[in-house]
């Protein structure tokens, strides 16, 4: 009998905790993650030991993570970039210092993996400013670089507003309502990939270059005499 008894109690505290967990999550407000295209460009020094990128972002994907249209109030809102993730692979990579970052930025690098090496960093200046962003990260020589990622975070609003579907910025007291309310929008996520990553060299120019520059120069001179005689 007590058996029996502990049974039924267990059956209704599984049903009423479903029914908990179907009301919370009936209850929870309809926001959609975006998501963002980009463009990386990047480029090595001889050696890999300086490495320069850049990346914008252009746009927003045509849907958002449940598959369905971004609506185009959505599409035009601003893009700014709060967190970026800047990844190096190769033969243990490490990351000796970096440049060229906005003093907004904070940055953790890690050296830790013996494949890659990360540099995060986080605007922590509000509103945000900024769709494009640019980095000169010092490797320490025989890193081996085989490819650079870049991945992060960008919101629609400066000032990390929730959005509704006019793109009117909704006011969370104290949370988003349920739907039918919605759905909302605020952040999207980025990610590019490089590889191989070009190599850029600074050539010197042949004495045979030299030569040629030279001639041409004369060349030059004596046409402008030619014409002052005349």
């Amino acid at each position: 009998m007590r058996m029996r008894v502990n049974l039924k109690h267990a059956l209704v505290a599984l049903v009423a905790g479903g029914m908990l967990a179907t009301a919370a999550q009936a209850q929870a407000p309809d926001l959609r993650l975006l998501g963002y295209n980009a463009t990386l460009t990047a480029s090595c020094n001889v050696g890999c030991t300086q490495l320069t990128l850049g990346l914008v972002l252009t746009g927003l994907q045509a849907s958002d993570n449940i598959g369905q249209p971004v609506p185009a109030p959505i599409s035009a809102m601003g893009r700014f970039i709060r967190n970026t993730t800047i990844q190096i692979f190769g033969t243990n990579p490490t990351i000796t210092g970096f440049s060229g970052v906005p003093g907004t930025y904070t940055a953790t690098i890690d050296n830790g993996p013996t494949s890659f090496a990360a540099l995060v960093l986080t605007n922590q200046t509000l509103p945000l400013t900024g769709n494009s962003f640019g980095a000169i990260v010092n490797l320490a020589p025989g890193n081996g670089m085989a490819a650079v990622s870049v991945s992060g975070l960008a919101y629609l609003d400066a000032n990390l507003s929730y959005l509704g579907p006019t793109g009117a910025v909704q006011p969370v007291p104290p949370a988003l309502p349920p739907p039918p309310g919605g759905p909302f929008y605020q952040t999207g996520d980025f990610n590019v990939f490089i590889s191989p990553v070009p190599i850029i060299t600074n050539s010197v120019p042949e004495p045979s270059s030299y030569a040629l520059l030279a001639i041409g120069l004369a060349g030059l001179g004596a046409v402008a005499a030619r014409r002052r005689r005349a």
